[in-house]
């Protein structure tokens, strides 16, 4: 049995030779803007069908056995009606001895980073929870290759940087080979190796730079937000507890916390999806006390359902939220932002790359007649160009629009809002100054 894993990579439009590549156990990570191809690799590596074109070829010379994927949307991944069956469904599937099986589960409970109830359903856990779970279940398995899809996007710095000491960790004891697919630039840290995947190329990152977003100023604003010991939950799992803030004058609101603070849970609140069991909370637009206010989902797809963007357009015109004029100006601003709306407006959403669908439904619902909108993690699948495209577009909106941003992201979010409330401490912080320009 082989310890490595190489290959040879051909981009044939752009190069005549064949790029040998081998990669011993350890951590590697590999960069891609989304869109490069990052996901077809990875079923060329684990001997899957490629979906659609690529720029290049695999050619497979050796390759420890087993495999094991970690997918990009965490949901994909989950099967079981409870995390304590999800996490002893990874491990039934390897071992048929139950004391065994009851011995390593007391253990990879111990690997989660957050504490819950265990008969929990996992569909309630944030997104970097459920990140969390699905890597400690895929290490849970036998495998030698593990290859994960982004699939630590959700993760803020304190978990990503814990859970790649967990992943460094396993490595060491088992003799692993990782391939870590990201669209995070600063991503390319953690690994013993680094590599960035293009359109046209393979290449080793050979040293990581810190990249940063323009300065400037923001337009002050004239929503006002207020909650008072918010508190929310289910049965026993309390997701808010006594959340109390107070502002005004914000233009553009960041929400961030630690994975499982409630950030999402807060933003289904300012929405009207979610009643507090106890406390209040208000929001205001100058002289509006009751603003519009519309909502992108951290996972896009529910938005649409089993719909296709045309006809979410097609509903939003019924409803009153897109006039035929802002309609075609809509169509037009996703051209300029490079969404080619003929490629994807009769497509169901699962079959439109991550990156895609979100910025198209960002610049969609930018375009309604909403006076507040609530992006859930706006950056997540993003590479740092893309990041830039999604940052010089909310500069330009934030001159007549509101926003609320909840994310991990701190950077972004620091970039991109004037008030920042933190769920982890409770404050609310007033920039005099955001890097927006």
């Amino acid at each position: 049995m082989t310890d490595t894993l190489s290959f040879s990579i051909y981009f044939r439009k752009f190069s005549e030779k064949k790029q040998f590549v081998e990669f011993p156990p350890g951590l590697h990570v590999i960069y891609g803007e989304s869109g490069v191809g990052k996901t077809n690799f990875i079923r060329q590596l684990i001997g899957l069908p490629i979906a659609g074109r690529t720029n290049f070829t695999l050619d497979i010379h050796t390759k420890p056995q087993p495999v094991q994927m970690i997918l990009q949307n965490p949901e994909s991944q989950i099967v079981s009606p409870t995390i304590k069956a999800e996490l002893a469904f990874s491990l039934e599937c390897h071992e048929k001895d139950t004391d065994k099986i009851q011995t390593r589960l007391k253990e990879i409970k111990k690997e989660l980073l957050f504490s819950t109830d265990w008969n929990r359903h996992p569909i309630t856990l944030s997104g970097g929870e459920k990140e969390l779970l699905n890597i400690v279940t895929g290490f849970s398995t036998p495998a030698k290759f593990i290859v994960i899809d982004d699939g630590l996007s959700f993760l803020n710095n304190r978990y990503k940087r814990e859970i790649v000491g967990r992943i460094n960790e396993y490595i060491n004891r088992n003799n692993l080979i990782v391939l870590w697919f990201t669209s995070e630039y600063s991503d390319l840290q953690f690994g013993v190796t680094a590599s960035e995947l293009t359109l046209a190329s393979f290449a080793n990152v050979k040293s990581y730079r810190s990249l940063r977003y323009p300065k400037g100023k923001m337009k002050p604003g004239f929503m006002s937000v207020a909650a008072e010991n918010l508190t929310f939950g289910y049965d026993d799992i309390p997701l808010l507890e006594k959340v109390t803030m107070r502002g005004k004058n914000i233009r553009s609101l960041g929400v961030v916390g630690l994975n499982g603070s409630g950030k999402t849970t807060l933003a289904a609140i300012m929405l009207g999806l979610l009643k507090p069991t106890e406390g209040r909370l208000e929001m205001s637009l100058g002289t509006n006390s009751k603003p519009d206010v519309g909502y992108l989902d951290q996972f896009p797809e529910r938005l649409l359902g089993a719909d296709t963007p045309d006809n979410f357009l097609a509903d939003l015109e019924a409803e009153g939220k897109l006039t035929p004029n802002r309609r075609t100006q809509c169509l037009k601003t996703l051209l300029n932002y490079r969404v080619n709306w003929e490629l994807v407006k009769d497509r169901y959403a699962l079959d439109i790359p991550w990156s895609t669908l979100r910025l198209a439904l960002i610049i969609i619902l930018t375009h309604c007649e909403y006076d507040v909108l609530i992006l859930d993690e706006p950056t997540f699948g993003l590479g740092w160009e893309q990041r830039l495209i999604l940052y010089r577009y909310l500069h330009k909106i934030l001159l007549n629009k509101h926003l609320i941003i909840v994310s991990h992201d701190n950077e972004f979010v620091n970039c991109c809002c004037d008030f920042i409330f933190s769920l982890d401490d409770q404050s609310l912080i007033r920039k005099e100054k955001v890097y927006l320009g």
